[in-house]
């Protein structure tokens, strides 16, 4: 067609040259070469087109051929945003069992927390004044149970100058002279040592501390009861009291209060009692040959010493927080 219509348009400018001088043949064969030129300019167009059209079609063609090897990349590419990395879980929010906390302005703020589970997010955390941790949460060797790590602190308690140095503290004063301790318990496997709150670095359970301190009142949480003993000026060894079920299985929660010469004990069954004596906690400078102090030692899951044959399973974290007068 592009050929016939260049072969016309050559014969048109011959008989155009012949019949140069007739004007009247002259215009007849200028607008027909005109429509001549339009219809090859037609044709050229439609010829880009058609290639243009069979160029699209060909990619397309390589591209569906291609797909099912490149549809793996594709479908991820799609998956991903724009500078998409990869996702990390995050991470588990800690959330410390925090019951109470003082309010009056006299008293000392914080809290310590240790969570004895096996998957915490929290482990050891002590925002308190007078607390350390000797031992952060650790798990036992061998020990599958959850709520088995075992942890140690040591709290250092104030002097009150008032009133003598034995005498039962039973009420909360300013500052850091009763310890409160909220504890929960397994739903599990309970056994052996809960806890063991000594007035000595070497206090082991049952009673005495292999003659470290004079002054080594303890208090045993051996599932189910808590057994308070008195220190080695009184040298009985049966203990000053027996509280049978106070970590039984039904409890699940326990607070226990630690001042001079007093221990009281309350859990969610409705036990509330308390122990007066003055062979309990020296917390107000008490005279010791083996060396005066105002603390204590609270193992957890474990006895003070760290006697591997005396750990225990159960309690599922502590959080440990200066009491105070309410006024």
């Amino acid at each position: 067609m592009k050929n016939m219509i260049f072969v016309i348009a050559a014969i048109l400018c011959i008989v155009k040259i012949s019949v140069a001088d007739d004007n009247s043949y002259r215009d007849v064969l200028e607008n027909l070469e005109d429509r001549l030129i339009s219809r090859l300019q037609e044709t050229e167009v439609g010829s880009l087109r058609a290639q243009m059209d069979t160029h699209t079609e060909t990619e397309r063609d390589e591209n569906f051929l291609n797909e099912g090897q490149k549809s793996d990349e594709f479908k991820a590419k799609k998956r991903r945003p724009p500078f998409a990395i990869d996702r990390v879980k995050p991470l588990p929010v800690c959330r410390p069992y925090v019951p109470f906390l003082p309010t009056s302005t006299c008293c000392e703020r914080g809290f310590a927390y240790v969570d004895l589970t096996k998957n915490s997010p929290c482990n050891a955390i002590d925002t308190a004044t007078g607390i350390e941790f000797l031992q952060e949460p650790t798990s036992q060797s061998g020990v599958t149970e959850d709520c088995s790590k075992t942890a140690l602190l040591k709290v250092n308690f104030e002097k009150f100058t008032k009133v003598p140095c034995d005498y039962c503290l039973r009420k909360p004063l300013c500052g850091r002279r009763m310890l409160r301790i909220d504890l929960k318990l397994s739903s599990g496997t309970r056994s052996n040592w809960g806890f063991n709150i000594g007035d000595s670095r070497t206090n082991d359970g049952w009673k005495g501390d292999s003659n470290t301190q004079i002054n080594d009142a303890e208090t045993d949480g051996r599932f189910p009861a808590v057994r308070v003993y008195q220190s080695d000026k009184c040298p009985t060894r049966f203990p000053l009291k027996t509280f049978p079920n106070a970590i039984g299985p039904d409890v699940q929660e326990v607070t226990i209060y630690v001042s001079n010469q007093h221990i009281r004990i309350v859990n969610d069954q409705g036990l509330d009692e308390y122990v007066c004596d003055n062979c309990l906690y020296a917390l107000n400078g008490q005279a010791d040959s083996q060396g005066v102090n105002e603390d204590i030692y609270i193992g957890l899951n474990r006895v003070v010493s760290g006697r591997i044959d005396r750990n225990g399973v159960g309690v599922c974290s502590a959080t440990l927080t200066w009491a105070c007068p309410r006024w």
